[in-house]
């Protein structure tokens, strides 16, 4: 598919442990590059990919507090206070089994990307690309969905 390569990584990669993302995420995106030009694509460069990744990440953060009402409303409140953590097996439980431990897994590794890898320094030194990789990412979702419906 068209479009940045950034936030389809982090959407597959937002799903690994959480130790994997803190101590293994350029030996990941470095294996990823040469895997993808060994396959016919262009040669990556790794900590622009990285970078791209990272600001998935961030502005995954911004749409998960979308999420907050609705897993207010699929979980009663008391069970909120017994929940152990995203492992929790009744996150499982519900009308789309998984759809509440995939958000609460996100908001886990998501905050893991943010304070590891420096994502507020970053962001503070580039957040004119910030703004601009995110009108060009949410335009290709816009030109998919358009080419999809047609």
């Amino acid at each position: 598919s068209e479009g940045p390569l950034g936030p389809k990584l982090w959407r597959w990669l937002s799903l690994a442990e959480p130790a994997v993302l803190a101590e293994h995420l350029d030996e990941l995106l470095e294996l990823f590059a040469k895997t993808f030009a060994a396959s016919g694509g262009p040669i990556l460069d790794v900590q622009l990919l990285k970078w791209h990744v990272l600001l998935s990440a961030a502005l995954q953060a911004v749409e998960l507090l979308d999420a907050i009402p609705v897993l207010l409303r699929r979980i009663d409140r008391e069970v909120w206070r017994e929940l152990k953590g995203w492992r929790d097996k009744r996150l499982l439980n519900g009308r789309r089994p998984g759809e509440l431990w995939l958000c609460m897994k996100s908001f886990v590794n998501v905050a893991i990307v943010i304070q590891h890898y420096g994502i507020v320094q970053l962001m503070e030194k580039r957040i004119p690309e910030v703004i601009f990789l995110w009108q060009v990412y949410k335009g290709a979702c816009l030109l998919a969905a358009s080419d999809t419906a047609s």
